[in-house]
């Protein structure tokens, strides 16, 4: 195999590994912070010692989903470009 293949073959490797790590974990904080905000519209209004909290995670889960929507949509240019680095 020409040495060009084995580099690209490298890269793509290194590539799956990263966005294995990534991706799943970008996707998992949008639904914690999906599960926060639905927790927090269900108990709205009912919790007697600390009216707050309902509040606290409705503004979390919207933050925190947005966030990390915008992380997973530029993850790809980023991952790309640590790959390039480590290859």
């Amino acid at each position: 195999m020409p040495p060009s293949a084995l580099k690209l073959i490298q890269r793509a490797q290194n590539r799956s590994l990263l966005y294995g790590f990534a991706i799943p974990f970008g996707i998992i904080m949008i639904v914690t912070a999906i599960v926060a905000l639905i927790i927090g519209a269900v108990f709205y209004g009912q919790c007697t010692i600390q009216p707050n909290i309902p509040i606290f995670l409705i503004v979390e889960g919207v933050t925190v989903a947005i966030m990390y929507s915008l992380m997973l949509s530029s993850v790809s240019k980023l991952l790309n470009n640590i790959a390039t680095i480590f290859s």
